[in-house]
């Protein structure tokens, strides 16, 4: 009778293992998914996807990424399906995905539109702009991947994490006046509606480019013009190729007061909900604390 017991607790255990609980999510689209067996098998459409799948324990189940998934290491090892804007739907659907997920810009949902016709489900998370995007894009990965309570975890410790900063900055009057520098010739900036300006906000600056939209050029003379003063470069590793143009503007306050820095590219542009407040806590360092990168 025992034994009979025990096979039959296995069986029950196994049935779980596969079938596991519905899950019934919305996309960012507004398009509801309804899952009635555990997801095996993803594939991601985007680097900053990737990474938050890892971030939430669920990398093994990745069976497909994009030749720029880089981010953990673990991704390199991963069967590539094409790029961000141009993924190859033949070999998506070779895989055999579960679910594919991408995000809702540079016409991803139109180019994925084929995967339909072959009963693939492709779930789109929301267009990254700023920190409440990564809270959506948390809390949706979260009940897709049935991690809801470790994604809660994230967004809340992330929460605190800005609240904190804002604490420091409640009684600030004089907050700097902030130059996103973005290559050197030409030289490129960020407006309000980006990651970048999302950042410099929080972290307690005033964005000199505030008023653009999206990503444009701004040239030298216009930043000599509004004087800011912090510069900081989004550069790869070390390097300082994209700031050594200012040893030609030694005018310049932030130059003269070694307010020049460089931070990290792949973190400052493609985030996790992790990395954009730990770049968040970084440039508040830069405004308010921290020596600069150009001496």
């Amino acid at each position: 009778m025992k034994k009979i017991i025990l096979s039959f607790a296995i069986i029950l255990m196994s049935l779980y293992m596969f079938y596991g609980k519905t899950i019934v999510v919305k996309d960012a689209l507004g398009n509801e998914f309804k899952f009635t067996k555990k997801i095996q098998r993803i594939i991601s459409l985007s680097p900053a996807v990737t990474e938050s799948v890892f971030l939430l324990g669920k990398g093994k189940l990745l069976v497909g990424v994009t030749k720029f998934c880089e981010r953990p290491p673990e991704a390199l090892k991963i069967e590539k399906t094409g790029g961000v804007i141009d993924p190859n739907i033949e070999k998506i659907v070779s895989l055999n995905p579960d679910v594919v997920i991408g995000i809702d810009q540079f016409s991803v949902v139109k180019r994925t539109e084929a995967l339909k016709s072959y009963g693939i489900k492709v779930f789109m998370l929301d267009k990254r702009s700023g920190f409440e995007s990564l809270v959506d894009e948390m809390t949706r990965l979260g009940i897709l991947l049935d991690v809801e309570r470790l994604s809660k975890k994230y967004i809340d410790d992330a929460e605190k994490e800005i609240s904190a900063i804002r604490i420091k900055l409640k009684n600030v009057k004089n907050k700097p006046k902030v130059f996103w520098q973005i290559g050197a010739q030409p030289i490129f900036t960020a407006g309000d509606n980006t990651f970048p300006g999302n950042m410099i906000k929080l972290a307690g600056g005033i964005n000199v480019a505030a008023d653009i939209n999206g990503y444009m050029e701004f040239s030298v003379e216009k930043i000599i013009e509004v004087d800011p003063d912090v510069i900081v470069s989004p550069e790869m590793g070390s390097l300082k190729n994209n700031i050594k143009l200012w040893d030609n503007y030694p005018s310049l306050k932030s130059y003269r007061n070694e307010r020049i820095h460089i931070i990290d590219e792949h973190e400052s542009s493609s985030p996790t909900i992790v990395t954009f407040v730990e770049t968040v806590k970084r440039l508040y360092g830069y405004f308010y604390e921290t020596p600069a990168d150009n001496k």
